[in-house]
């Protein structure tokens, strides 16, 4: 039997069942110009040859296994008409295909999440060094050897404050901080040029989690961009930069750690020599976990609870 029509000759008919199919495309609401510019899309096409595109039924599973030029697929978790459980595994069996899912994100990734969405396509076009594409797997997986084995011998990081990390040694200890604070980034419009014998990579922002930015009662941070974020040599890089939070992170960041220090002293709390020194804020490798727990103490003694709207400022 053929599926009942769906699509209706009435105009009225046709935009609601527009608007219902836009409805399935995505996980979460879509912009209204997206809706709008979809249902007048739909619209374009009569009713009849919707209707024969729902009766048509299509299966090219058997091209996949013939595919020799790279491929990317996006797939959305929560996709109704592509189930990614199903097709993800049977794409991967071809190694010129790879997958990105894409989590609580239907049918329109490019909607959902544009920004996450552009920079694959354009990692995927222009590939990252594999310096760079190492080090940023090694940072989110907690490793500091290989990290810092990314490096050129006499390797630069640029961190916050005006401070350089320089040589395996210091690169090693801000790696150290890495393995406990346990970050995960995620650079968003990155960018390759190549300059005589190097490479620089550019990057719009970074959006950054870790158990030090949880303790604070903020889910995810954002950055501003770097017209260089790394310098690539011979295939290692030699530069590195961390990029300065936004404003609206940075105000967060900077009440949460004034209000747990003064939380310190008030409590004449024994921490805050090796955390306090001289009353000088002292966070690195050696006293991030004790931070990570003041931070959570601080909380729960319920002496900070930052705004909802301050916090969302920070996380888009």
């Amino acid at each position: 039997d053929s599926p009942p029509k769906i699509y209706q000759n009435d105009l009225e008919s046709a935009i609601q069942d527009a608007e219902h199919f836009m409805t399935l495309m995505s996980s979460a609401p879509i912009p209204e110009w997206a809706v709008r510019n979809g249902v007048v899309s739909s619209l374009l096409l009569p009713p009849y040859v919707r209707n024969a595109m729902t009766e048509k039924r299509l299966d090219n599973t058997d091209l996949h296994p013939q595919l020799k030029l790279p491929v990317l697929v996006v797939l959305g978790e929560k996709d109704l008409s592509l189930p990614p459980e199903r097709l993800k595994p049977e794409l991967e069996r071809n190694p010129a295909i790879r997958v990105r899912v894409y989590p609580d994100v239907g049918h329109s990734a490019f909607l959902e999440r544009p920004n996450e969405f552009a920079t694959d396509i354009e990692r995927f076009v222009t590939p990252l060094p594999a310096a760079v594409q190492a080090y940023l797997q090694a940072v989110n997986e907690h490793d500091a050897e290989r990290a810092v084995a990314q490096f050129t011998t006499d390797g630069e990081m640029h961190l916050l404050q005006n401070r350089v990390a320089k040589g395996y040694d210091a690169l090693r200890e801000v790696e150290r901080f890495h393995e406990v604070a346990r970050p995960s980034v995620r650079p968003e419009g990155l960018h390759v040029f190549r300059e005589g014998d190097s490479i620089r990579v550019s990057m719009m922002r970074n959006v950054e989690q870790s158990l030090v930015f949880t303790a604070m009662g903020l889910p995810r941070v954002t950055t501003l961009g770097l017209d260089e974020a790394f310098r690539v040599r011979a295939g290692q890089i030699s530069l590195a930069r961390q990029p300065e939070f936004t404003p609206a992170c940075q105000a967060l960041m900077s009440a949460a750690m004034q209000g747990a220090s003064q939380w310190l002293n008030d409590r004449q709390d024994p921490r805050r020599q090796r955390l306090l020194p001289n009353d000088r804020l002292r966070m690195d490798a050696d006293t991030v976990a004790e931070w990570i727990e003041v931070l959570a103490q601080w909380r729960d003694s319920g002496l900070w609870s930052p705004d909802a709207q301050q916090v969302e400022a920070c996380a888009r």
